[in-house]
């Protein structure tokens, strides 16, 4: 051979060499940068703020082993399972080709956006079975020390939040996943320091062991505990029953302990039957395995699409998935990882990836801690994952699939047949695979770093009231990665509910439903902003899909009754009034709880009949607290300038004496209604008439005849025609005509007979269609979201108790014209401006005296 051909294998036999080395070192490194950084200035270090850095360190370390794993053949190497491992050897290779090719193909099917969930996907295989057959020079060594600095920092992060008040959720981000991490690290700390025993003598060795198992299980299982995970539980108790109380007992007591452990466990369900029916009733899991077993049954052999779970999901969103209290707005797991693998890449996949997951299942005869520790950590991890997210959250997934595959290496002895590779595949294609795995491992983590930085910064500026800076920070990630969807959504929501720009709002929001049509609460935040943008017309289809998507959200609910009524696009507005007021009260009981919802409908009544505003007001605020008050129906604005008075939204942040004024005359006309119910159409007409104050002038006792009528739960048109103002009552089929000016009635009379042909003993007269005009008398505080919000809930808490004043003018004037449609040639009723005006003065005027009277009770905060 020659010298340059010595020198140059020289240099392949270097390169060949450190590539271990490097290698052990990233994977560990990897292991480490799977911690939320950020969430160590959640703690009240440096920065506050509690949007983590995320680094995709699984989806790095699976493009790390993909090219290796597919192109380096196996053999069976030493004592293993003979006839598996001669299996294994001959078809694992094509297996995992075929895997490959089923995933991508099925995310080219169903136009998968991130390259990097296809890696990750892939990863779910190739991971563990890179650990399972390479060289023992590419695992890290010292796994016990680098796992007891891993459960050590956990351990301090998360007291730091005790100490703190915070949740406990260390380093990982959540309590749920915290609490596995720490259990699954704590038997490797024990591990690490086992070296130290060993250099003492035995019965040294031995304390030295039960103080350093005492500390290390005294500071882990409080954190445990305080994460209130039961899945964490769960599987330790199952764990301990498999595989430390069984193998420790004969055949006989093995059936002695199974037997009890059922009756305790039918014990348990009978006597805790009504709390377990409620954890399950309220828990997300079963609507949402049910949901997600009919997504897979609809795709059985491509799935989804890597990635495309979350985007396809919706439309299996079951109402009993909805109706959860827990629900998320976005689903992007169904908390099994079997399930998600199906789901993403069909069955046969799913049953190829459940084979990989035999090991943690048995336990190996040989027993030493550290096979113990690899075990009792992939058991953990799996079953978790059987129940939870935890196999896609850095770093439990690359510690419960590292594992399993360090599990498989015992049973089957394969490893790679490196002499077996053509020198083409060995010099040229693994090189260059590994390069350009390295390459693209460093943009994604570059990327995804400097997109986490600018959606934090964005945050932190958000969180301070700087929302110019906060755009621009949405909008600067956007282009750094055009294919995530959250800095789109983020862009376009702080740009129309902060900014209150339309017009750069509506860009990002439209990008951002390309990715994903029906992404969390999207389409209605693009009709929010063409409805800014004065496009009711086109913002009407966005918030019915937003109601459809999301049918017990009020917020949807009333969007689309708002625009609806912009619009006159929604066949019946009383419905949907109907049904948010359903939607109301629901919430207000998950969220205050049906005692103290309750109380504060009471205290509400009861402030306003003792004159007490001020303990009424507080009430009301209280009970409306889960909800966002604010705004009021379209035509207020309109009503508003045609009488000449600037648009005014009572409320402000809650209510005020606007209100209690509004309360307070409310309640007076109940009174009446209580004392002396009405049986007829004409008994309404009859108590107006015996009111001791009536406004003068035959109009605006019309009107204030009206509000009357509905106080009593009855309609009311106005109708005018010249100096004559009548006032047509009705509740189904019983109606009748007031005068309002002279207050005579009569009987069974309605609108339509104002238009016949003869007259009778029960109209009072023709009228002609083309000089009359219907309208419907509103108070300004009627047309307000807040006073129509506590009005529902009010008389749906408290019943006939109560006034009712919680009614749309919208939904009366829906009735209103469905009721003149039947009359040819009548003009469309409306709202009656004089009424509107007088009432808008009035009501200021009480308010202002209500201020200006000392108060029993100042209102709670």
């Amino acid at each position: 051979m020659s010298d340059g051909a010595q020198e140059q294998s020289g240099r392949w036999r270097c390169c060949v060499d450190a590539a271990p080395r490097l290698f052990r070192c990233m994977s560990v490194a990897l292991l480490f940068l799977a911690l939320p950084v950020s969430l160590v200035c959640g703690v009240g270090f440096l920065v506050s703020g509690t949007l983590r850095f995320f680094i995709p360190t699984f989806t790095v370390l699976s493009v790390l082993v993909l090219p290796a794993v597919l192109l380096s053949p196996l053999h069976r190497e030493g004592r293993g399972v003979a006839v598996v491992s001669g299996w294994l050897s001959r078809y694992s290779h094509m297996t995992l080709i075929g895997v490959t090719v089923l995933i991508v193909l099925s995310s080219w099917i169903f136009r998968t956006a991130q390259t990097s969930a296809v890696i990750a996907l892939l990863g779910m295989f190739a991971v563990p079975w890179f650990y399972a057959s390479c060289p023992r020079t590419l695992i890290p060594r010292r796994i016990p020390q680098i796992l007891g600095v891993l459960w050590l920092i956990q351990v301090v992060h998360g007291y730091m939040q005790i100490g703190l008040g915070l949740e406990v959720v260390a380093l990982a981000g959540n309590r749920n996943w915290a609490a596995t991490l720490i259990i699954i690290l704590a038997p490797w700390a024990l591990l690490s320091l086992e070296p130290r025993a060993r250099r003492r003598t035995k019965r040294n060795a031995q304390h030295f062991r039960i103080l350093v198992a005492l500390a290390i299980a005294g500071l882990s299982l409080p954190l445990v505990v305080l994460c209130h995970c039961r899945a964490t539980w769960l599987m330790l108790a199952v764990y301990a029953f498999l595989f430390l109380l069984l193998p420790s007992c004969t055949r006989l007591a093995r059936a002695v302990v199974i037997g009890l452990t059922a009756v305790l466990l039918m014990g348990v369900v009978v006597v805790k039957a009504d709390r377990i029916v409620d954890m399950v009733t309220r828990d997300i899991r079963v609507p949402l395995y049910a949901s997600t077993i009919r997504l897979v049954r609809d795709h059985p052999m491509f799935g989804v699409g890597a990635g495309n779970f979350r985007r396809e999901f919706v439309e299996y969103r079951s109402l009993a998935h909805k109706a959860r209290p827990n629900a998320a707005t976005v689903t992007e797991h169904p908390h099994n990882e079997l399930l998600h693998v199906a789901a993403q890449a069909g069955i046969p996949v799913a049953v190829i990836w459940a084979l990989l997951l035999v090991p943690p299942l048995f336990l190996f005869r040989r027993r030493s801690p550290y096979w113990l520790s690899v075990h009792f950590t992939a058991w953990m991890v799996i079953g978790h994952g059987m129940l939870d997210k935890v196999l896609v959250q850095p770093p439990m997934s690359i510690l419960g699939l590292v594992c399993v595959g360090l599990l498989w290496r015992p049973m089957l002895r394969l490893r790679w047949a490196s002499d077996k590779r053509p020198q083409f595949v060995a010099r040229a294609l693994l090189p260059a695979g590994c390069a350009l795995g390295a390459l693209f491992s460093i943009f994604l983590i570059v990327r995804e770093v400097r997109v986490s930085a600018v959606l934090r910064r964005a945050s932190q500026a958000e969180r301070a009231g700087d929302y110019e800076h906060a755009y621009e920070a949405y909008a600067s990630a956007c282009a750094i990665d055009p294919k995530a969807i959250h800095p789109h959504a983020y862009a376009g929501i702080c740009a129309i509910n902060k900014l209150r720009d339309p017009k750069r709002a509506l860009p990002h929001l439209i990008d951002a439903r390309e990715l994903e049509s029906d992404f969390a609460h999207l389409n209605g935040e693009i009709g929010l902003t063409l409805g800014t943008m004065g496009r009711d017309g086109e913002a009407l289809p966005f918030f019915v899909r937003e109601a459809e998507l999301f049918p017990f959200s009020v917020t949807a609910h009333q969007r689309l009754y708002v625009c609806g009524t912009g619009t006159g696009r929604i066949a019946d507005l009383s419905r949907l009034h109907q049904r948010i007021g359903t939607l109301l009260v629901q919430r207000a009981t998950l969220t205050l709880g049906e005692e103290e919802l309750q109380s504060c409908a009471r205290r509400v009544a009861l402030g306003v009949r003792q004159e007490r505003i001020g303990v009424a007001l507080g009430a009301a605020s209280e009970l409306v607290s889960p909800f966002t008050i604010g705004g009021a129906e379209p035509s207020y604005s309109a009503l508003c300038a045609a009488v000449g008075r600037k648009p005014v939204r009572f409320q402000g942040r809650g209510f005020s004496t606007f209100d209690g004024a509004y309360w307070a005359r409310m309640w007076e006309w109940h009174k009446i209604w209580r004392m002396a119910p009405p049986q007829s159409a004409v008994d309404v007409g009859d108590a107006f008439a015996g009111l001791e104050s009536v406004p003068e002038g035959s109009h605006a006792r019309a009107a204030e005849l009206c509000r009357f009528a509905r106080a009593a739960g009855y309609d009311a048109l106005e109708i005018c025609s010249g100096a004559l103002c009548l006032v047509e009552i009705r509740h189904g089929s019983d109606s009748a005509l007031v005068d309002a000016a002279s207050g005579r009635t009569w009987r069974d009379a309605s609108l339509e007979m104002l238009f016949g042909e003869e007259g009778g003993e029960n109209v009072p007269c023709l009228l002609d269609v083309a000089q009359t005009r219907i309208h419907v008398p509103m108070h300004p505080m009627q047309f307000q979201m807040g006073t129509q919000m506590l009005g529902e809930i009010l008389a749906r808490v408290l019943g006939r108790t109560v006034p009712s004043f919680g009614e749309s003018p919208a939904a009366c004037m829906q009735r209103a014209r469905q009721r003149c449609a039947a009359i040819p040639r009548l003009a469309a009723p409306t709202y009656d401006q004089e009424s509107f005006g007088r009432w808008f003065a009035e009501c200021e005027k009480l308010a202002k005296e209500l201020g200006e009277k000392k108060e029993a009770h100042k209102p709670p905060r």
